[in-house]
């Protein structure tokens, strides 16, 4: 069973305490987006993490058991030059010790029509939305059992895509740890098992599980620590009162409450 254990990390002005085990599917997020990319250096292994995050135990920085089993991108960069397949086995092959999944690759190709947002001259370019759908089928392509993907919707638009792109990359089938920074969290609706909250309220990370609402109101609540965001208009907070409570509240105050993933809505 894979575990990675996040303990006393400080980022920023954050402090992070959270586990991550196999079958989950982890959404993060943040009003700064800046943020979260510093969060994912470190979590991928790549910057120092003052003996603060492992797997299975062991600081995942620098460590190539880890780097072997998980997968870092960003869907906003382009990793990919061509579309030769077999071109690609080798080299993922010989530069990466890494096995490439050409079958998976051609399937997901076709299925998004990645050859319609591709320009072939000397070289490949592919439009942004076809670049988001290559950077897809390379990580289906990948054996890989961890997968950590940033903006992983950007560009798309189209409802069908978005619903290819979120339900691959949320198969538990294919991979034991997700951890995603959505653009769009709301396309990711029950595909979550847990999102996480960098609060730009007194820097609180807050946890919420797929099922939890959020209340969105003008005033602040009675505790604090349940405050998502906040600004001068607006409070949103995690809702944790009975029904009863909260009918009450509905008759006194001007709120709304919306599923945790809706959060990008109401800012």
């Amino acid at each position: 069973m894979a575990l990675l254990t996040i303990k006393d990390l400080r980022l920023a002005n954050y402090t992070v305490n959270m586990e991550i085990a196999s079958a989950e599917a982890v959404a993060f997020w943040a009003p700064d987006r800046k943020l979260l990319e510093k969060f994912f250096d470190i979590l991928a292994g790549i910057n120092k993490n003052r003996n603060s995050c492992f797997f299975n135990s062991v600081n995942v920085f620098d460590n190539k058991e880890y780097f072997h089993a998980r997968l870092y991108f960003d869907y906003r960069k382009k990793y990919l030059s061509t579309l030769k397949l077999n071109y690609l086995e080798e080299r993922f092959r010989q530069k990466y010790n890494l096995a490439f999944d050409k079958d998976e690759f051609k399937r997901v190709s076709e299925l998004l029509d990645i050859r319609g947002e591709t320009e072939v001259t000397n070289i490949y370019r592919y439009t942004k939305v076809g670049n988001t759908f290559v950077n897809f089928a390379l990580t289906r392509s990948l054996d890989k059992s961890i997968i950590i993907i940033n903006n992983p919707t950007i560009n798309l638009s189209i409802k069908e895509d978005i619903e290819r792109v979120t339900t691959g990359l949320t198969d538990k089938n294919r991979y034991d740890i997700i951890i995603l920074g959505p653009d769009n969290l709301p396309a990711f609706a029950g595909k979550l098992d847990k999102i996480v909250y960098f609060s730009n309220y007194q820097d609180q990370v807050i946890i919420a599980g797929p099922e939890d609402e959020l209340i969105v109101s003008r005033e602040l609540p009675e505790d604090p620590a349940k405050v998502v965001y906040h600004d001068a208009e607006k409070t949103i907070y995690v809702n944790d009162l009975p029904r009863g409570e909260l009918r009450k509240l509905q008759k006194t105050k001007q709120i709304s409450i919306i599923p945790a993933v809706r959060i990008e809505e109401y800012l």
